[in-house]
């Protein structure tokens, strides 16, 4: 009798650890839907600018590009069309400084201790 008491005892025991444990998950799950809805409506706030952003920065021929405009901005390819539109920036930067450096360099063949703005 005493060992089925005992048993009984420890069952209560993980019983109420267990339904502990549920509602720290519940819990937690609530927080994680709160924190996801929050940051949809930033996403949903900012995807009009950004889609103009990538539209303006896009290679036609890229299909990366293409599939990112077809199908908008959404949770799952935020870090995939962040990633895309950081480097297309970045192309267009390099591309504009080998412009700046190749544009100097003809002219100071020209003329000496010539300025170029935005160069």
């Amino acid at each position: 009798m005493k060992k089925l008491h005992k048993l009984e005892s420890q069952q209560e025991q993980v019983k109420q650890e267990v339904e502990k444990n549920i509602l720290s998950l519940k819990s937690m799950i609530a927080k994680y839907d709160t924190d996801y809805y929050r940051n949809m409506e930033v996403l949903s706030g900012i995807s009009d600018n950004l889609m103009n952003l990538l539209k303006n920065v896009a290679v036609d021929e890229a299909a990366l590009d293409q599939q990112l405009l077809s199908t908008g901005i959404n949770d799952r390819n935020i870090d995939e069309f962040l990633g895309l539109i950081e480097q297309r920036i970045d192309d267009l930067i390099q591309v504009s400084f080998e412009g700046c450096s190749i544009f100097s360099t003809s002219i100071s063949r020209h003329f000496l201790l010539i300025d170029v703005e935005g160069c």
